[in-house]
């Protein structure tokens, strides 16, 4: 009667210690692959207003600076002109401003697109940028319509990944 028991325990500890080898290599896969990194899974996007609209962001990481493109549509019924923008990593005092496009800045017609570049400082190789997890920029765009010398702020964000 005891070798019975005894065998029973041992097929029941066989069967189960399968099943939890395979639990442990699939644990193991997961962590690995960090596929339970929720950011990885979150959606680039680029948010402006409906006047200036933000098609697309691109964040690229180089050698001693890094660049920031913006693809902006303007929604206007006149032409304006993009001067300068204001750029903050999400919940930091880290920040960079400066003129777009030399002091001449963009000017964009009425209904049409406009890529807007701006140079940072190397925010890539000093961490607070990669391209593991996205990254949320704030940023305020200054323009002012080309028939006037009212300038105006719009302020917007983007979800990004950096891009090597």
């Amino acid at each position: 009667m005891m070798r019975r028991r005894a065998q029973a325990a041992i097929e029941f500890l066989t069967t189960y210690s399968w099943a939890l080898f395979i639990l442990f290599g699939v644990s193991a896969a997961v962590y690995m692959l960090d596929l339970a990194d929720p950011d990885r899974y979150r959606q680039t996007e680029c948010v402006l207003d409906n006047q200036i609209s933000c098609i697309e962001a691109q964040y690229e990481i180089g050698g001693s600076n890094d660049d920031y493109r913006m693809s902006l549509r303007n929604n206007y019924p006149k032409a304006i002109n993009l001067t300068d923008i204001y750029i903050e990593l999400q919940d930091s005092s880290i920040s960079n401003s400066s003129s777009l496009n030399g002091t001449n800045g963009y000017t964009v017609g009425a209904g049409n697109d406009q890529i807007v570049e701006h140079t940072l400082p190397d925010w890539g190789n000093q961490g607070y940028v990669s391209d593991d997890v996205t990254t949320t920029l704030q940023y305020t765009v200054t323009f002012a319509p080309t028939d006037s010398g009212n300038k105006y702020n719009k302020s917007g964000y983007a979800v990004i990944r950096a891009q090597n």
